[in-house]
């Protein structure tokens, strides 16, 4: 990787050390170093919790990379542990980082409907992280991928989902972080804080602001990106005072901190707290203390199950809250209370809404019928509004009339995935973007790739880019599919990959002398246009944000997203 490591065996494959800014011998490193040299050539990483040992391998146009995976960041959140914010991991000695992280508690399957029985997937002990840097690296830039996955499902991804990134400037880091009941379960108060999820981001985040230079990359240039789920969360880490001395900017794809489906509003935590706290048998004061005792198999099935598909259409039942004041909380303060200066970069996908459109079509027609027999009761719970106030049902009208105004199934269908994607993705990602107060750059993916997120779950004669579609340009999710991708899947995949590492270097994904422009939407109103040619756009969202500020701030009880 460097002039400074020599090329060595261990265990029968090639291994690699990587860049280091600490090559001091530590004493207590001394003996375990000769003793694995004295058995097998391998080459070392030192880092400041011990030696770690990665697995070469080559990015998609052959450029030399190494792989440290499975590495721990936080102490098990098992035990006593369990329910409580992370801990500092244990130095380690030394480590074959080269297995894949273990899942997250979780069950294998996104969607909860009636007669489909889920299993539990995963461990406790999860709390991994996955380092990916070529071989040059020297102070390269760092982004930190945070998995989506409606907060309670997901994983960093295949083993060679790096590929894409190794052949740029840049180092990628890939995290673990606690999921479901386990990972947002809160009480609103002391006994239970919430947001562990988020906080194991943040202490993943520290981690790597201590550690990354030993990889190669700069731990003053540390971008945090995600998607869904991980998108909202990488906004958040932006509000979190946990982060904001480490964090220089975030890239938030298909999903944003809002109201609809990534925060809770108060009291809905705490009401959904005790509720499964009570189907698991724990009552009275002491609930934490109970539940820590639950086998964690118990508790995520019991999670998943407490709501059907309407009664969480949005598929979050657990989701961030604002905390208590108390030590080490990761949010206290309402969102739409602080404006954020830090660059961002957001967008979505030219068919969000299919996210639900296209499960719709091969579950059972009766989900489907539920939905139109329901519809006055299930999107007033959607959007947190009280379907009992006269404002409430003069805003289900407006909503009714602009979006189910049709009868033909067809057109209910699609009326429904417009709904879906403008009030879910696309209005508060644009919202949050025009309240930021820094850089602000904004884009639509428009360009559908030979594979999509929801091919992977059903095959579907679909022609637009899925909700999280991102991901098949940044990532490697090809080879796991058996795909090979089209010549403009490659083009545009290599452009897009380029414009997120400009970004993480320059807080700009177009530097000047790049040659193409990408302009900031908060200063011209203009959007990337994620296509052939990368054409320019001007905002064509003012109606649809006239619509539900409308709907949202005068006829909902409840505050704005």
């Amino acid at each position: 990787m460097s002039s400074r490591s020599v090329d060595k065996t261990f265990g029968g494959e090639k291994w690699l050390a990587g860049p280091t800014e600490r090559s001091q011998c530590r004493p207590e490193n001394m003996l375990v170093l000769l003793l694995m040299l004295s058995c097998a050539s391998g080459h070392l990483l030192d880092t400041r919790l011990g030696l770690l040992n990665g697995r070469e391998t080559r990015s998609r146009d052959g450029r030399k990379y190494t792989a440290f995976t499975g590495v721990p960041y936080a102490k098990p959140p098992t035990g006593g542990l369990r329910l409580k914010n992370p801990e500092p991991v244990e130095p380690w000695g030394v480590r074959n980082a080269t297995d894949p992280s273990p899942l997250c508690p979780q069950t294998d399957g996104f969607f909860n409907f009636p007669g489909v029985e889920p299993k539990v997937i995963g461990q406790e002990d999860c709390l991994y992280l996955n380092v990916y840097t070529p071989e040059t690296a020297r102070k390269f830039p760092v982004l930190v991928h945070i998995h989506g996955g409606a907060f309670r499902m997901g994983n960093p991804g295949p083993r060679d989902m790096a590929d894409y990134f190794m052949d740029e400037d840049v180092v990628l880091v890939t995290i673990n972080y606690r999921l479901g009941v386990l990972g947002f379960l809160s009480t609103e108060d002391g006994e239970v804080t919430g947001n562990f999820g988020l906080k194991d981001q943040s202490m993943a985040i520290r981690w790597v602001s201590e550690n990354i230079a030993a990889f190669g990359g700069d731990p003053s240039k540390i971008t945090v990106f995600g998607e869904s789920a991980g998108g909202a969360s990488a906004h958040y880490q932006l509000y979190s005072e946990l982060t904001e001395d480490l964090v220089k900017g975030a890239i938030s794809q298909s999903g944003a901190v809002n109201r609809v489906w990534s925060l809770a509003e108060h009291g809905l935590a705490r009401s959904r707290a005790y509720l499964l706290a009570e189907k698991a048998g724990c009552r009275g004061a002491q609930v934490a203390e109970c539940l820590r005792k639950v086998d964690f198999e118990k508790l995520v099935l019991l999670g998943d199950n407490l709501f059907t598909y309407w009664d969480m259409d949005d598929t979050c039942p657990y989701r961030p809250v604002v905390e208590a004041a108390l030590p080490g909380a990761f949010l206290t303060r309402d969102p739409s209370q602080t404006k954020l200066v830090k660059p961002w970069l957001t967008g979505f996908t030219s068919g969000e809404g299919q996210l639900k459109t296209i499960v719709l079509t091969w579950k059972p027609a009766s989900v489907w019928e539920e939905f139109l027999k329901r519809m006055d009761e299930i999107i007033p719970l959607n959007l947190n509004m009280d379907p009992d106030r006269t404002s409430t049902k003069e805003a289900l009208k407006k909503i009714k009339s602009r979006y189910f105004s049709k009868e033909d199934t067809k057109d209910l269908m699609d009326g429904y995935e417009q709904y879906f994607a403008d009030v879910v993705f696309i209005y508060p990602a644009v919202k949050s973007a025009r309240e930021h107060k820094g850089p602000v750059y904004l884009y639509q993916l428009e360009h559908r790739c030979e594979g999509t997120v929801l091919d992977m779950i059903a095959k579907f004669n679909n022609t637009r880019p899925n909700h999280v579609d991102e991901i098949f340009l940044l990532f490697n999710m090809k080879t796991k599919q058996g795909l090979k991708g089209t010549d403009v899947d490659y083009t545009l995949s290599k452009a897009t990959v380029k414009l997120w590492v400009n970004f993480a270097s320059e807080q700009n994904p177009t530097p000047p002398g790049y040659g193409v422009v990408w302009p900031r939407y908060d200063t011209t109103g203009k959007y990337l246009r994620i296509k052939e040619g990368f054409p320019v756009g001007d905002d064509p969202w003012d109606d649809t944000m006239a619509f539900w500020d409308d709907v949202l701030n005068s006829h909902s009880a409840k505050e704005e997203l």
